[in-house]
């Protein structure tokens, strides 16, 4: 369950920003890697939302970076900044994209599945309704509707590349979007938001 930030050498300190740039990411990979690993035996309804609270922590460690750069830099400076921001920030949802990726390959992935399906057709109270998935996750569909109500549906979602599902209930015109590129979007979209906050862009 997004819901990360980054900055740029300057020239005066170009060597020295893009060493400790490159160590952070390079930390920021092993340390992904080896809670992915700890994450998929474990992983479950929570998943997106460590996924978002390890985005926050990078963001809070690469703000801080900024503070100290921008400091010391000029306002010709600043596009050299969001350059290296906008580079960062790539690569932490990169990471994050990577790890989701990994988790559609587990048994608990199903399971994550089955629970968004489940808690949409509570909320609805009973009306039937239509689920989405990607054309890799059609597989899963059977699993899936043998744990709704009778009359639910499943049909293949091209816009859903990456993984999640979407639940449709076309009688009362609702949708509920829990797919990955969503999740990873608004998650982005708050990140980039309150980080030209705190920036002042």
């Amino acid at each position: 369950m997004a819901e990360v930030s980054v900055s740029e050498k300057l020239e005066l300190f170009s060597k020295t920003v893009f060493r400790e740039a490159s160590e952070q990411v390079n930390k920021m990979i092993r340390e992904a890697e080896k809670e992915r690993d700890d994450k998929i035996l474990g992983a479950s309804d929570k998943y997106l939302a460590l996924a978002e609270n390890r985005i926050e922590e990078e963001k809070l460690r690469i703000e801080n970076e900024y503070v100290k750069l921008a400091a010391a830099e000029s306002i010709s400076a600043n596009k050299e900044i969001l350059m290296l921001r906008a580079d960062l920030i790539d690569k932490v949802f990169e990471n994050v994209k990577k790890k989701l990726e990994d988790f559609t390959a587990t048994e608990q992935y199903c399971r994550r599945l089955t629970e968004l399906c489940k808690k949409a057709s509570e909320q609805m109270n009973g009306a039937i309704g239509q689920i989405l998935l990607s054309k890799k996750d059609m597989k899963l569909a059977e699993n899936i509707l043998s744990q709704l109500p009778c009359g639910y549906s499943a049909d293949e979602d091209r816009s859903i590349k990456l993984g999640g599902v979407k639940i449709r209930f076309d009688s009362e015109n609702r949708i509920f979007d829990y797919s990955y590129e969503n999740e990873l979007s608004l998650a982005r979209e708050r990140f980039t938001h309150e980080d030209k906050l705190r920036l002042g862009d």
